[in-house]
């Protein structure tokens, strides 16, 4: 196995990624570690050296990288600022951009064939209070 290939393109993803611990569970890097058992017994522990040695760089790439994102220069919000009054006001979203929920869609067109079939759809509370559940029906 190339090592020296598997650390650049490794490397290489560490670089360009926003998560870089990610890059560990690489399925390059994790088949690199399966392949040990079909390496021959005298030279396991040299391949074995190599992997971790290849994990440790990996790891300090890894913690240099997010190091570097965690220093990402972000303005700091000054919560004394005044609110901007021409700012224009937060509104819903037109209708167009939204949907119902597929369960609520469900319950519509469960209630649609019942009302066909000539049932009447009740609606009742979604929530019930002590009296409802216990004390009108005397139970302790």
């Amino acid at each position: 196995m190339d090592f020296d290939k598997l650390k650049q393109a490794l490397l290489a993803k560490i670089e360009n990624s926003d998560q870089p611990q990610t890059v560990l569970r690489d399925h390059q890097l994790r088949q690199a570690v399966d392949n040990i058992r079909q390496v021959e017994p005298s030279d396991r522990a040299e391949y074995g050296k190599k992997i971790n040695q290849l994990k440790r760089q990996l790891t300090a790439a890894i913690e240099a990288r997010q190091a570097e994102l965690a220093k990402v220069d972000l303005p700091p919000i000054d919560v004394t600022a005044p609110m901007d009054i021409n700012a224009g006001q937060p509104e819903l979203l037109p209708s167009s951009q939204g949907s119902q929920h597929p369960i609520t869609q469900e319950t519509a067109k469960i209630s649609d064939i019942f009302a066909r079939m000539g049932y009447i759809v009740e609606e009742s509370r979604e929530i019930d209070d002590q009296f409802h559940m216990f004390e009108s029906l005397n139970f302790p």
